[in-house]
């Protein structure tokens, strides 16, 4: 699975302003690969959620150029590489 997302605003949420779920994903699946950049994720309950990853699911998810102001939480696994540029 591929996905970019560019440009966005996430904020003023009462809940997660974005929350990517894995829980389906095995260690066998096609590898993720998520981009999230030049964009603003601040004033939500939660700011960014990535969970399910108890499974190992492969991949990547980079958030580039893009703000997380506030709570965060993020288990990423043995086999997902989350990185912030």
């Amino acid at each position: 699975m591929n996905a970019v997302i560019r440009n966005c605003y996430f904020g003023g949420n009462a809940g997660v302003g974005v929350l990517i779920q894995l829980m389906n994903l095995e260690e066998d699946s096609i590898p993720v690969s998520i981009t999230i950049e030049d964009s603003v994720i601040e004033r939500n309950t939660l700011n960014l959620s990535i969970v399910g990853t108890h499974h190992h699911p492969p991949g990547t998810i980079t958030i580039r150029n893009t703000p997380v102001r506030g709570l965060r939480w993020v288990r990423p696994g043995d086999n997902l590489e989350v990185s912030v540029e």
